[in-house]
């Protein structure tokens, strides 16, 4: 394959590649979204298949990153972090050793073997994925990407990612570490075996599981149960039923709470918020939820 330079979005040559945007799919990081979770049967069916996903470049958090990345890299870092220069670079980067492996990325540190991940998360995203116990981290699916950045370019010695949600522009490093690096080519490589032998992975959900039982012939008959899935029935049953009796347990106790707070914005105990009532307008009218944050009133 001829190795050109090519646009992220230029999918006749996206399917024919393993990119980094693909590394948390293959590594099941995205399986248990509940919009549009992707798992490697649904990668491998795009790669296998030419498939061209739904165009998303006009959502709100496509927008956000291309409008805001070049101002990130250009204007606010060197506000924020003004010991680090951050230089532009579209060129399409292909692993030496693997040809089925490539990469864009965000930028070169001036000076210095390192690159730099410019990611711009919404602020409740920043604040829950990105954040914990009031220390900032590289969110897994983040660090996928950067395995598969530092796979292709056996030159960098690390990754500076940028995030920024609105306020301050956070710097989180990411060091190269060769034995993380070889196992994510180990299951990059099993990955697209698959791929090249034209055979499904394993699936890991229930999606996965769909789209495998469309494709097969319908059978007439039952199947006999063995011993442990007669166990795993019976457990099913009763946890659905405890599912159910707790359902309408939590739908009157929020009836009482909501009927409570009335018009007010939710509920405290001093300085503390306890719950918010969020109201929303829908088609089918009008409708109220509770949510419990952990937040102290201004």
């Amino acid at each position: 394959m001829e190795k050109i330079n090519f646009e992220v979005n230029d999918y006749s040559m996206r399917n024919e590649l393993l990119l980094a945007s693909d590394a948390p799919v293959i590594l099941d990081l995205f399986a248990s979204y509940k919009s549009s979770p992707r798992t490697p049967i649904t990668l491998w069916n795009e790669k296998v298949n030419k498939i061209i996903p739904e165009d998303i470049s006009n959502e709100p958090n496509i927008i956000r990153g291309r409008e805001l990345e070049p101002v990130i890299r250009d204007r606010l870092i060197p506000i924020f972090h003004p010991d680090i220069s951050v230089r532009e670079d579209k060129n399409t980067y292909y692993s030496p050793d693997l040809e089925f492996m490539a990469c864009h990325i965000d930028g070169q540190i001036v000076g210095k073997p390192r690159l730099a991940e410019i990611k711009c998360p919404h602020y409740m995203t920043m604040a829950t994925t990105w954040k914990k116990d009031g220390e900032y981290f590289i969110p897994d699916s983040v660090k996928a990407q950067c395995l598969h950045i530092l796979a292709c370019r056996p030159d960098i010695e690390g990754i500076d990612v940028f995030a920024y949600s609105g306020e301050k522009v956070i710097h989180l490093p990411y060091e190269r570490h060769n034995e993380t690096v070889t196992t994510y080519v180990a299951v990059a490589k099993q990955f697209w075996n698959y791929v090249e032998k034209k055979i499904e992975p394993e699936p890991i959900n229930n999606k996965d599981l769909a789209y495998i039982d469309s494709k097969k012939e319908r059978l007439s008959y039952y199947k006999n149960a063995s011993t442990a899935l007669k166990i795993n029935l019976k457990e099913q049953q009763k946890i659905k039923q405890e599912i159910k009796l707790n359902t309408e347990k939590l739908e009157n106790l929020a009836f009482v709470a909501k009927k409570e707070i009335g018009e007010a914005k939710g509920l405290k105990d001093n300085d503390e918020i306890l719950c918010n009532l969020v109201r929303r307008k829908s088609k089918n009218g009008n409708t109220l939820s509770l949510t419990f944050p952990t937040a102290k009133v201004a």
